[in-house]
């Protein structure tokens, strides 16, 4: 489930570093470039509305495995897009096919797990869909002068691998309907203000971090650190998020949340130090603030929702989750003429805001 996390959420990152190349090739500017992720990302967070409740009444294993093999035949049609609209359009449709995963694999991990293994399986969970971002920016940014359609052409077959690998793991029994249950006793999880207030946060956190990770990519020759070195770092740093199973035990899944949210705010200040250390601590430290924010919001979401309802609960915070991400690189984009100070420091005061926000929430609404 790990792999497929990576797989598919890997794919919003994805053109990231191709962005010269589609400026080349479709005659672009910079900003208008950037929404060939946010393409992706609009249609991939909305669509969570429909693909959470879904996976309520047909089975989570039914709705991933069907998501992973219409994504790899929308990846087929975005590598080689004639055109700009025809890009946006093959995106918009990945989008779409890559929203099945997220809802349903957090419920699937909580409701297969035993209960003393479910915080572990949730900080695995968003290990992977985070480590994505800098994972699939490095493998791509390998082979990025070779255009879009080597990466898409090659990412199609890994999908239809890990849809076969699910189907045999999961089995007959994971495939099946889940057993009837009657929603209409359960509460809503927009009763519960803490809930909510996760919904709100989630985009404030996500953004902050595709924000980070767009920037370095723009100011990437003036940086002391390349954002290849940038992005490797990234990826043991993010495996802090596993702290946050101890680290809940002692101050609850929504304390852990906000301590992810100022560790980003702090660790994007202390990146306009602008020297070595500087850049590569304060990266560090917002990268393990994301992981710590991510798994602290759904555990605290996925313990508070009723079993009939999780799927809308996590298909809500998703959906939040990666809209702030789809409006991040565009935003980035539009930051960048003012220099580092904007492109670094508004990332962080809206991490700042969302832990203000949750920290609100907590206090008010114990």
């Amino acid at each position: 489930m790990m792999a497929c996390g990576l797989l598919v959420v890997g794919q919003l990152y994805a053109t990231i570093p191709l962005t010269p190349w589609i400026e080349a090739r479709y005659g672009l500017d910079a900003p208008t470039a950037a929404l060939a992720g946010s393409a992706f990302g609009v249609t991939y967070a909305a669509s969570f509305l429909a693909c959470g409740p879904l996976s309520d009444r047909l089975g989570r294993g039914r709705v991933i495995l069907a998501g992973l093999v219409l994504l790899s035949a929308a990846t087929v049609l975005a590598g080689p897009a004639p055109g700009f609209p025809s890009l946006l359009a093959a995106r918009a449709l990945q989008g779409v096919f890559a929203a099945t995963l997220p809802p349903a694999a957090v419920s699937l991990v909580v409701e297969t797990l035993p209960e003393e293994r479910r915080p572990f399986g949730i900080a695995a969970m968003a290990f992977s869909f985070l480590a994505s971002a800098p994972v699939a920016q490095l493998v791509v940014a390998d082979v990025a002068e070779h255009g879009l359609p080597p990466v898409m052409l090659g990412a199609a077959p890994l999908l239809l691998a890990a849809a076969l690998l699910l189907a045999a793991t999961l089995g007959r029994a994971g495939l099946g309907r889940p057993a009837p249950v009657s929603g209409a006793r359960a509460a809503s999880p927009a009763r519960d203000p803490i809930i909510v207030a996760c919904w709100v946060c989630a985009p404030m956190l996500m953004f902050a971090f595709v924000a980070f990770q767009a920037g370095v990519q723009i100011l990437g020759p003036s940086l002391p650190i390349g954002p290849a070195t940038l992005r490797l770092l990234a990826v043991p740093a993010l495996a802090a998020g596993f702290l946050a199973v101890p680290l809940a035990g002692r101050i609850g899944a929504p304390g852990t949340a906000i301590t992810g949210f100022a560790m980003v705010a702090a660790g994007l200040a202390l990146t306009l130090e602008g020297g070595w250390g500087g850049l590569g601590g304060g990266a560090a430290l917002a990268t393990a603030g994301v992981g710590i924010g991510v798994t602290g919001l759904i555990m605290t979401i996925s313990g508070r929702a009723a079993t009939p309802r999780r799927g809308l609960a996590v298909a809500v915070y998703t959906c939040t989750l990666f809209l702030g991400a789809s409006l991040a690189p565009p935003a980035a984009a539009s930051l960048a003429p003012g220099g580092p100070l904007p492109l670094l420091g508004v990332p962080a005061a809206v991490a700042l805001a969302g832990a203000a926000l949750l920290l609100a929430a907590r206090r008010l609404f114990r």
